[in-house]
């Protein structure tokens, strides 16, 4: 009995640290739950401790392990930048609805959400004197969000969501930003016919693209120009899109179109916006063209011109991804394939591990692939970079040419694939700057505010660029073409050869 009772005891003082693991893996937890668990704790070891006269062995150890128990509960809340973090949750990614409305109160509580998490999260505020300024301008935005909130009569989720964009914006860091999900969103129905035929959209109620971005920058977080001037032209093509940038719509819209230099206006109501899928139906229905379903990573060979084309929509380590690169790599080998070439275009990113797994690929001994820093709470620990030994495919080694293409949206680890290959000269990249500076943030925590449900994404880690002599904010392709001819300039380098 005595021995079931010390059992039971031993399990109530690790509740605060098993707390902590749920908070990480299934719903999160208000920290003031686990810190007043961790202070009964506390007084039950302390009363345990007092009560006995002497010292004991169980004593001892039952007052080392709670100390223990204090650093790591702590730890787990102040310092661990997943804490009520939903990244690890089974969560539907559903906001609430863009009409609901909220009192100041309401937003003003989501708002206050996020600009803790970021402070606690950001390396921005580790980073003293060097980013003092940048913090002034954050607290700055975060004071002129609250006014246009105080201001504003009617409040909705599309209202939280542009607000705490404009806050998060003030970082100028492109993977710090507030993203409101939802089934619901409305497209232009006939955007895509208008992309098929070639017209360039170059107006919106009258406004040039160039002069709407010049005064809606601030709603956007981005490192480079291009990145947040393709987040806009996502903007305008949705309902909710346009009310996020406050553009009135209740009359319906005028979208000006240029094509072979000739401008021409069309006017769309509210009823020309439909849902995804209303928008995937018609348009499936009108393109002959049409897609079939396709993996995230596949490749195609050109026997012709000696190429193959290995193409990577996410980077996404796995089973899938690791077979279909070693079947590209036999079949490059079985017909002595010359050239190859990374398609990144349309990709945003993910776990860099497809990185080091290509480079298995390639006749290297040692490559840099960049060095971090990660905020844990107060600390700030450095990842150096001292090379990584490349444990090679020796039966399928590729000793050709290596090209990557990419666009403004190739972003995030897919941005790095490029710095790798760059920076480490294994290759050519091919195409328009990738929408990122690689000496920034990323690896980020994801939150979601408690009243409009808006997700907001915080960067953790500071990223250094793999070739520390390259002090380039941007990575400069060595062919640089619209993204949409990068391969035709690839076959060009070629048969230029």
């Amino acid at each position: 009995m005595r021995f079931i009772k010390k059992i039971g005891e031993v399990l109530f003082l690790l509740l605060p640290i098993a707390l902590i693991a749920i908070d990480l893996l299934v719903i999160s937890i208000p920290s003031w739950i686990v810190v007043t668990l961790l202070l009964i704790d506390i007084i039950l070891v302390a009363r345990q401790i007092i009560s006995k006269k002497k010292k004991t062995r169980y004593n001892v150890i039952l007052g080392v392990a709670e100390g223990a128990i204090v650093l790591i509960t702590l730890f787990g809340i102040y310092c661990n930048p997943y804490y009520n973090s939903i990244s690890f949750h089974n969560d539907s990614y559903i906001s609430e609805k863009a009409d609901r409305t909220y009192t100041y109160r309401q937003a003003k509580q989501d708002i206050d959400t996020i600009y803790r998490y970021l402070k606690k999260d950001h390396p921005i505020y580790i980073k003293g004197k060097p980013e003092e300024e940048t913090r002034k301008d954050i607290e700055r935005a975060y004071q002129q969000v609250l006014k246009e909130l105080k201001s504003t009569d009617h409040i909705t989720t599309i209202t939280v969501w542009t607000e705490l964009e404009k806050l998060l914006a003030s970082l100028h860091d492109a993977h710090t930003t507030a993203y409101w999900c939802s089934e619901d969103k409305h497209y232009l129905k006939y955007y895509k016919e208008h992309e098929d035929v070639g017209d360039k959209l170059v107006k919106v109620n009258g406004v040039a693209l160039e002069d709407l971005f010049a005064s809606h920058k601030n709603y956007f977080s981005y490192e480079l120009e291009s990145l947040a001037m393709d987040k806009l032209n996502s903007c305008v093509i949705s309902l909710e899109g346009l009310e996020f940038l406050g553009i009135d719509v209740s009359q319906g819209t005028t979208y000006t179109y240029e094509n072979q230099g000739v401008e021409k206006d069309y006017s769309y109501t509210l009823d020309d916006y439909v849902t995804y899928d209303e928008y995937q139906k018609y348009n499936s229905e009108d393109d002959k063209k049409a897609k079939p379903d396709q993996s995230f990573v596949r490749y195609k060979l050109d026997k012709e011109a000696s190429l193959g084309i290995l193409t990577i929509d996410t980077c996404t380590i796995n089973k899938v991804y690791r077979h279909t690169l070693n079947k590209f790599f036999a079949k490059v080998k079985q017909n002595n394939i010359k050239h190859v070439a990374v398609d990144l275009r349309e990709n945003g990113g993910g776990n860099s591990l497809v990185i080091n797994e290509f480079l298995r690929y390639l006749n290297i001994d040692k490559y840099y692939g960049g060095s971090s820093k990660w905020r844990l709470g107060f600390l700030y620990i450095p990842d150096s970079n001292k090379g990584i030994v490349n444990h090679k495919k020796d039966n399928l080694m590729y000793q050709g040419d290596v090209y990557i293409l990419t666009s403004v949206n190739t972003f995030s680890s897919a941005m790095m694939y490029a710095e790798w290959i760059q920076d480490n000269h294994l290759g050519k990249i091919v195409g328009e700057i990738p929408g990122e500076n690689p000496n920034g943030y990323g690896d980020v925590s994801i939150f979601k505010t408690p009243n409009a449900k808006i997700y907001a994404q915080i960067s953790t880690k500071e990223f250094f660029r793999a070739d520390s002599n390259n002090k380039d904010n941007c990575i400069t392709p060595d062919y640089v073409c619209d993204s949409e001819k990068a391969l035709d300039k690839i076959y060009e380098i070629i048969e230029g050869k």
